[in-house]
């Protein structure tokens, strides 16, 4: 019966935090439309890099060209932000959507590379390691929410690993492609390169996997002894 109480109102706090989040009038706020727009921009850019094309015998403009797309994708981020703190239209769905659309562009910028450079292991580690990271994530969210609770916020090790991760994907998505030059498939120069810069983003994600598995037990603690304090007052009530 108490467990069955508990999921009750595990659901209504996820229900109350989909009706605060999520609602038509949020979903048409111009930050949140960029947001939706920096998705689709992301996506063209997959397209773009991933289809080698030549403009003017130039073997190298699709990566000019893509790596244009996902500049301008990235100066659509800087816009929502600015937009809704110049004209006020900050809202909880936008706290939501702005870092889901940056997890979006950074797990096709990780695909993007691992399909381009699939003859080095160390990629495609950073890349399931990103993805493991975020569905752990996701996962804790909607646990936390259920009790009412929620990370706060990114925090400094998040950060931490998003910069390291735009800094190595980014540095291998530009320049990966020159680097590849005269590459054999045997192990050697480039395999060090390319290795060195993907321990970057490895360094990144452990250390925000770390950090915020270790909030998330910490939250989870709470919940616990709150749970245990309310059982007894009840307990205590029902004694006198």
């Amino acid at each position: 019966m108490q467990k069955k109480k508990e999921r009750s109102v595990g659901s209504r706090n996820f229900r109350a935090m989909l009706r605060k989040y999520f609602t038509k009038e949020q979903a048409v706020l111009l930050p949140n439309v960029l947001c939706y727009l920096r998705v689709v921009l992301v996506l063209a850019f997959l397209a773009l890099y991933l289809t080698p094309y030549e403009i003017h015998g130039n073997p190298y403009s699709y990566v000019y060209v893509s790596t244009a797309v996902m500049a301008l994708s990235a100066y659509t981020d800087f816009l929502d932000g600015f937009i809704a703190r110049k004209f006020d239209l900050s809202s909880p769905m936008g706290q939501v959507v702005d870092p889901l659309a940056d997890k979006i562009s950074q797990g096709v910028i990780g695909v993007a590379i691992v399909v381009k450079f699939h003859a080095f292991p160390s990629i495609l580690i950073t890349l399931v390691l990103f993805l493991v990271k975020e569905l752990g994530m996701l996962l804790a969210v909607i646990d936390l929410a259920r009790h009412g609770k929620n990370f706060g916020g990114a925090k400094w090790y998040g950060k931490v690993a998003t910069f390291l991760l735009y800094v190595a994907f980014g540095t291998i998505l530009i320049f990966g492609p020159f680097v590849l030059v005269g590459y054999q498939g045997r192990v050697g120069m480039q395999h060090v390169i390319l290795d060195t810069i993907s321990s970057v983003g490895i360094f990144g994600l452990l250390l925000a996997t770390v950090g915020y598995t270790v909030q998330y037990v910490r939250l989870k603690q709470e919940i616990r002894k709150e749970a245990k304090e309310k059982t007894e007052k009840k307990e205590e009530v029902h004694h006198d």
